[in-house]
């Protein structure tokens, strides 16, 4: 099951993005409205029908539209005052969460507040941004580029990327990032004293191999996707930016090292998450 938080026209990218790859991926959709309203108590509050039945008008249209994109299995449901409490829960039993950047009430901002990071750091089972503007699919014009680093972590992210990329018919491009900026106040004597000599060719000789092995690994796993792979030295952020401008999802671990370290759970993460134009996959 997919999993989408909706909240209106605000987060039109996010429901299709969501009901396209339910198509792709042969999947039934979920689609989830809010009513964040203060003061209410109880799992199944009683609420002014006007409230409700707004609720109950949105979500209609929105399995509507999704149907429109050729998803056959849609299911809605409504959640009470938090948001990310209610999608974090749902996600334990989804196969991937969808949310947007711009909403009403607590959902508004998603990407640019707290409703995605909480959500990203949280969850049970991938999630994906979607912003409100700019391309937002997956195709044969737009790739998926995903950040690895070596880690657990970033082998999850890349068998992810690989799947979504072969089922859209896209090029998937590995990005490496080394960067060793801090050592550069280091003076030679106490490098030498602590062995850290060569340290900047050593990082950047094992993040080509890294890089490497992926390509490798996940052109024999996934016959037929066209599996490229580059290492960059320079700040993630800006490097996995400059590479995702045009692509059509970036995804990345949610823990890493080296230049990755903490990618999804501190502020590279969270300056990814506010940066990135295209829709962006945080992966456990």
């Amino acid at each position: 099951m997919i999993l989408v938080a909706h909240s209106g026209p605000d987060s039109a990218n996010a429901l299709d993005w969501a009901a396209r790859e339910a198509v792709r991926q042969g999947d039934s959709l979920t689609i989830m409205h809010v009513i964040a309203v203060s003061g209410i108590t109880g799992d199944f509050p009683e609420l002014p029908e006007e409230i409700t039945e707004a609720a109950d008008e949105l979500l209609a249209a929105a399995a509507e539209r999704a149907r429109e994109l050729g998803v056959t299995e849609v299911e809605t449901a409504k959640g009470y005052r938090s948001i990310t409490a209610a999608l974090v829960e749902m996600s334990r039993e989804a196969e991937l969460v969808v949310v947007g950047n711009r909403g009403h009430g607590e959902a508004s901002s998603a990407v640019l507040g707290s409703v995605a990071y909480a959500v990203t750091s949280h969850a049970s089972c991938p999630v994906v941004v979607v912003r409100g503007d700019g391309h937002t699919d997956i195709a044969p014009g737009h790739r998926v580029v995903v950040g690895i680093d070596g880690s657990r972590s970033g082998v999850h992210a890349g068998f992810f990327a690989a799947e979504f990329a072969q089922r859209a018919g896209a090029e998937l491009e590995v990005v490496g990032v080394w960067d060793t900026a801090t050592l550069g106040t280091v003076s030679s004597e106490f490098a030498a004293r602590v062995g850290i000599v060569g340290l900047k060719d050593k990082h950047e000789t094992q993040m080509h191999k890294w890089v490497d092995l992926a390509v490798a690994k996940l052109a024999e796993r996934f016959p037929g996707l066209k599996v490229t792979g580059s290492v960059e030295q320079g700040s993630p952020v800006v490097v996995l930016r400059e590479k995702s401008a045009d692509a059509g999802l970036l995804v990345v671990g949610t823990r890493g090292r080296g230049g990755f370290a903490g990618l999804l759970l501190g502020s590279v993460s969270h300056r990814l998450i506010h940066d990135i134009g295209c829709p962006i996959a945080v992966v456990r």
